[in-house]
């Protein structure tokens, strides 16, 4: 998996921690943010050595280590039995995947009564919001004091869709250097399979290839990679998403 892929993730990760003054840091090759239980974000980000495990367990169960480690590429066989005898299972797996401005395929058109536009206000920003709790983090709180200083900050770029001016769709544009990492891409339910998240990608894209990025990354769902896909992202390698049972 490219580096860009991971390191703007846990530069994201690091900046948000920043942000609320929640603790961050790296233990056993992992890089780590740790947030209230429930809430984005708390994640360890790295391939474990099978040397630290039994610590790595320890931390979590204490909570000095967040319950949620994210892993570029399966651990070896030994590694997965350990975490399943400690209640360690893995609940989520997404593609890692990445596009340069030479391959960005355009849509031929985009969606009528809909337009894509920054979340304004406090109003919008909750909007936002709404629309990523109930879509991504149907279980976890993105919080309202983060959310403001993301807003803020010139190295991360909201966008909101809007269908017919009701807000639908949400997307996040981490910026660092010439990469530009993606995140939070979500639309309502009820207005999924109109093409209403192609179009926001769309106009991140061109935004970010417009103002000198010259990678795009992002991690995808199974659904959500037949959409990059068709834009031009190429995959490249996958993350798996591990949980302490138990542990929030």
């Amino acid at each position: 998996m490219r580096t860009s892929i991971l390191r703007n993730l846990i530069e994201l990760y690091r900046i948000a921690a920043l942000h609320l003054g929640i603790p961050y840091g790296s233990s056993f090759g992992l890089d780590w943010v740790r947030n209230e239980p429930a809430c984005w974000p708390s994640s360890s980000v790295g391939m474990p050595d099978e040397r630290n495990l039994p610590e790595l367990v320890r931390l979590m169960d204490s909570g000095e280590l967040p319950p949620f480690l994210i892993v570029p590429g399966l651990p070896g066989e030994a590694t997965i039995l350990f975490f399943r005898r400690q209640g360690i299972r893995e609940i989520l797996r997404w593609e890692g995947m990445y596009l340069e401005p030479e391959i960005y395929e355009r849509p031929a058109s985009l969606p009528e009564q809909y337009e894509v536009r920054p979340p304004l206000g406090p109003s919008m920003l909750n909007d936002w919001r709404d629309i990523v709790q109930k879509v991504m983090l149907t279980n976890k709180e993105f919080p309202t004091r983060l959310l403001e200083q993301c807003a803020s900050d010139p190295r991360i770029d909201l966008l909101c869709g809007f269908c017919n001016g009701r807000p639908v769709s949400t997307g996040m544009a981490y910026r660092n250097e010439t990469v530009a990492g993606l995140y939070f891409i979500a639309t309502l339910p009820e207005f999924q399979g109109k093409g209403y998240a192609k179009a926001l990608v769309a106009r991140f894209i061109e935004d970010c290839f417009s103002s000198g990025i010259r990678e795009i990354v992002l991690h995808a769902s199974g659904e959500g990679e037949k959409l990059y896909r068709r834009l031009g992202f190429v995959p490249d390698g996958t993350l798996h998403t591990f949980w302490k049972l138990g542990k929030y």
